[in-house]
């Protein structure tokens, strides 16, 4: 198993229409199939507000997901001052495990 990390930035004042489009991509196109479960998790920043949601995804699945995340993620392009990026991860049991299979 792996994990996105999608960190998000926009400004205060987009509060709503941040949570109106995200309300709305739930809906359509929905959360990607090829994400297993997420959590997402938001702050106060000196750029507004920040989010991090993290995305559990088969490794199998990782380019199906980075393309599904890709349109999902697109659909924010349209608010002012809305910035993400978005990286891999990995939990330190994870890390542990790989290391340990390629010892073996």
């Amino acid at each position: 198993m792996v994990h996105i990390e999608v960190t998000s930035w926009y400004p205060l004042i987009k509060n709503q229409e941040v949570g109106d489009k995200y309300n709305e991509l739930v809906q359509k196109p929905g959360i990607p199939s090829s994400v297993k479960s997420f959590k997402i998790y938001s702050r106060a920043s000196r750029k507004g507000i920040e989010t991090r949601a993290y995305l559990e995804v088969e490794i199998e699945k990782l380019g199906e997901a980075f393309v599904d995340l890709a349109q999902f993620m697109g659909g924010f392009a349209e608010i002012e001052g809305y910035s993400f990026e978005y990286r891999l991860t990995q939990s330190l049991e994870e890390i542990l495990a790989a290391q340990q299979a390629q010892q073996d």
